[in-house]
């Protein structure tokens, strides 16, 4: 999001972090840290999606069971649920 708020590909009407606080907090979106244990799956993940920003994000969804929230269809061969 932060990437799309500053190249303008996302319209804002407030600040970036009013934007991202609003966007994320307000919707009930809980954002969680990215901690040592998910690390492992980074070397063992297939390599369905090369971006290591990318990967960093589906690491800790497999490991946690949770959602991830993109619309980049590189996601879906992952044991993830996409939202969006």
């Amino acid at each position: 999001m932060a990437i799309k708020l500053g190249t303008g590909t996302l319209a804002r009407s407030e600040p970036v972090p009013d934007s991202l606080r609003h966007a994320v907090f307000d919707n009930g979106v809980v954002v969680p840290p990215v901690e040592p244990r998910h690390g492992e799956p980074l070397v063992t993940l297939p390599r369905y999606h090369t971006d290591p920003a990318d990967r960093l994000r589906i690491s800790p969804a497999v490991v946690d069971g949770i959602s991830i929230v993109g619309t980049d269809t590189a996601f879906d061969p992952y044991p993830v649920q996409r939202l969006w």
